[in-house]
């Protein structure tokens, strides 16, 4: 039992708990990503509100919902009597990503709540 102190011995468990905390931290899903995934699914069900806004930025994210992607859709707008820049999750088909481009404007159905449910309903040139 003598190998149990051995200096190569320690050093070999802290690298192993070390590796194993590592991997298990990068496979923790984003908790903002998940919100925003989870409002745009349930978007019929809860009661808001819906604007047409312009869009300021956007990413695509690395989720798919089927064979469309999730996109970030950043855009300045009043509501609930806060004006600032706002992130919704939107859904964009394959063949409709050639139309996202600057000028676009979108569809956003917003909650009462704090911090407000946002979900993109639709995409319009």
């Amino acid at each position: 039992m003598g190998f149990l102190t051995e200096t190569p011995f320690i050093i070999g468990i802290i690298v192993t708990v070390c590796a194993v905390t590592l991997s298990l931290s990068m496979l923790k899903p984003n908790k903002a990503q998940l919100t925003g995934i989870k409002d745009w699914t349930t978007r019929d069900n809860w009661s808001g509100e819906v604007i047409i806004v312009p869009v300021d930025s956007w990413h695509q994210n690395d989720s798919k919902y089927g064979n469309d992607f999730f996109y970030d859709f950043c855009f300045f707008a009043n509501i609930n009597g806060v004006e600032k820049k706002y992130c919704a999750k939107g859904v964009v088909r394959p063949d409709d990503i050639h139309k996202i481009k600057k000028g676009i404007n979108v569809a956003v159905k917003y909650s009462k709540d704090t911090p407000p449910k946002m979900a993109v309903l639709s995409i319009s040139v």
